[in-house]
This record gives C-alpha cells, sequence and structure tokens, in this order.
C-alpha cells in the first residue's frame, strides 16, 4: 500500500487552504467528494466497502475532482451526524463470516481549513485475507477510480436471526396446535363411531335376547297347552 495512502496522518499534515490543490490524485485508494450528502449514503457505503475489499483507501469531502480544495461548509450537527452514519457501518457492514469489522477499521478525521469550513476524511483500513459485505450479501472491489459490485451469501444480524427463529417457532407451533387438533378430531371421530357400534351390539343383542325370550315363551306355551290337553283327554 503507498505509505502515504497508508497513514492518514500524513494526508492531514500539511495546513490546507481553500482552493489550493490536493496533493494527490483519485484513484484506487483516494475518492474526493465535494461536500457529504445524506442521500448519497448509499454510494459512500460503497465506495467503503470496496476500499475495504482491495488496498484500503480514504474518501476525502471538500475536494473536487480536480484536486481543488473547496471544503465543506457544515454546523457542528451534521458532524455528529457524520460520525453517526460511520457508527451505523458497523452493524451493517461485516466480514464474509458473519463477524464483525474491528473498531479500528474505519476512522474520521476532521481538518478545519477556515471558518466552519472543513475536510472530512472517512479512513478504511483492510484486514488481510477478509471480504466484507453488508448483510443484504452485496459487496463492491475497487478499480482504479470506481466501484465493482458483486453479490455474496447473505448474511443475517442477530435481529434477524431473533426474527426468523419467533417466525419458524409460530409456524412450528401453529402446525403442532393443528396437527393437536387434527388427532384430536380422529380420536372424537373414533370415539363416536365406536360408541355408535356399541349401541349397535346392544340393540342387536337385546334383539336376540328378545327373540330368544319370544321363543322360549312359545315353546313353554307351546309345552303348557300339550300338558294341558293330556290332562283333559
Amino acid at each position: 500500500m503507498n505509505n502515504i495512502v497508508q497513514d492518514i496522518d500524513t494526508l492531514l499534515s500539511n495546513n490546507y487552504l481553500l482552493y489550493d490543490n490536493f496533493p494527490y490524485p483519485e484513484g484506487t485508494q483516494i475518492e474526493f467528494k465535494k461536500s457529504f450528502h445524506t442521500n448519497q449514503h448509499d454510494k459512500y457505503r460503497q465506495t467503503i466497502c470496496a476500499f475495504l475489499n482491495t488496498n484500503g483507501g480514504h474518501i476525502i469531502y471538500g475536494v473536487s475532482n480536480d484536486c481543488s480544495i473547496t471544503g465543506c461548509n457544515i454546523k457542528q450537527n451534521e458532524i455528529d451526524n457524520i460520525l453517526l452514519f460511520v457508527d451505523s457501518l458497523y452493524e451493517i457492514l461485516k466480514k464474509s463470516d458473519g463477524n464483525h469489522i474491528e473498531q479500528n477499521t474505519l476512522k474520521v478525521r476532521i481538518n478545519e481549513i477556515a471558518k466552519n469550513i472543513y475536510i472530512i476524511i472517512i479512513s478504511c483500513y483492510r484486514e488481510d485475507n477478509y471480504i466484507y459485505q453488508f448483510l443484504s450479501g452485496e459487496s463492491w472491489t475497487r478499480i482504479n477510480a470506481s466501484n465493482r459490485k458483486c453479490n455474496l451469501s447473505k448474511l443475517h444480524s442477530i435481529q434477524d436471526i431473533i426474527t426468523i427463529k419467533g417466525k419458524l417457532e409460530t409456524h412450528y407451533n401453529n402446525k403442532l396446535n393443528h396437527l393437536v387438533i387434527e388427532i384430536s378430531n380422529i380420536m372424537n371421530i373414533k370415539n363416536n363411531i365406536e360408541q355408535k357400534n356399541i349401541k349397535k351390539d346392544i340393540v342387536k343383542n337385546n334383539y336376540y335376547s328378545l327373540f330368544g325370550t319370544i321363543i322360549l315363551l312359545i315353546i313353554i306355551i307351546g309345552l303348557s297347552v300339550d300338558k294341558y290337553f293330556k290332562l283333559i283327554y
């Protein structure tokens, strides 16, 4: 890595003046932005990711593409927003193995070059053998002075995992409850059929018992009549 770019203090060592020329041009490790815009956050994230996946680098706000130092006219609350923007990257930008990036991977340096006029530098320090990506699976690498997109497998934040776990638990609990209800319904049907069969058996048995009783009565009556006639005659 170029020693000029490797240590951000070198970039800030000079007392830059408005409309001076910045001593180093844009390239694989330096990108200029005239100012910091909140609606450009996605592009800034892409460049930061690209630097981390290549040789590291610095986004310098307050310098135009022709190396002219114009500075950023910003207020204190806007400086806070820039710091919060960088802090947010630690939550959504990770190593491809799912681990968080190290705390010293990104640094913000702010150099006042005139009254309320600043040069702001976001420095990205690459760790060897790591690939960096966003949770969505999107990733970028640096080619010359531009970024090239590549897609990796989607990663999940802790909140994603909790949400997925909750959805799975709800899904399988619903499936289990549905299965329990189905089993209960089947058992009720089985019991109803058994009860109906028992009733049928009872009726059938009662019928046979009644029929037997009638036959027995007929036999008894027949014997009695026969005995009666014998006694008479």
